[in-house]
């Protein structure tokens, strides 16, 4: 079995995410700081909304007031 480790954006990485982690734990498996969401918005809540492409796919995170991540979805 091989798994990925490294930092980004990739399905692997994705899987690791959950619900108990933070913006920072998530920006620093995808890869900050040398990796920026491609894109970034406030959500009507006072979340934000945040895509990450790579070559393999895409992440949409979803992080309430708090930046506690409420949803995730791979494209």
């Amino acid at each position: 079995i091989y798994l990925d480790l490294t930092p980004g954006v990739s399905r692997g990485n994705y899987r690791r995410i959950n619900g108990e982690m933070r913006r920072g734990d998530i920006e620093s498996l995808l890869g900050a700081p040398w990796i920026e969401p491609n894109w970034r918005q406030k959500t009507w809540t006072g979340g934000t909304q945040e895509w990450w492409h790579g070559s393999q796919g895409t992440i949409m995170l979803v992080f309430d007031e708090h930046d506690r991540l409420v949803w995730k979805e791979w494209d």
